[in-house]
């Protein structure tokens, strides 16, 4: 993978639930690291839902590898969120990631 094609500054951020001040538990999204990809659009929809206009679009991010990624981790490019739906190891090699993801809020 070539470094020019990472362009973006990336957040990994891994949900870790906290108490909070009336005892409950309640999620927190903690940055684990920042690393350079690259986001690329692959497809773009939207709906009505509720009598609201809803858009998804899916997104695939490529960057290095970095560690262990999961499904229940996410990533935040600016103020763009992206939820990482698939974690593919290009070659089998662990040496770089394609992440399938959607964009969109997960605050929990």
């Amino acid at each position: 993978m070539k470094a020019g094609r990472l362009r973006h500054r990336l957040e990994l951020q891994r949900n870790t639930p906290t108490r909070n001040t009336s005892g409950e538990m309640s999620d927190a999204w903690a940055t684990v690291g920042t690393y350079w990809g690259s986001i690329s659009a692959v497809k773009g929809d939207e709906r009505f839902s509720s009598a609201q206009r809803v858009a998804d679009a899916d997104i695939t991010i490529m960057m290095r590898h970095v560690g262990t990624i999961t499904t229940a981790d996410r990533l935040v490019h600016r103020a763009k969120t992206y939820d990482i739906r698939e974690v593919i190891d290009r070659d089998e090699r662990n040496a770089e990631y394609t992440l399938r993801c959607s964009e969109g809020a997960s605050d929990g």
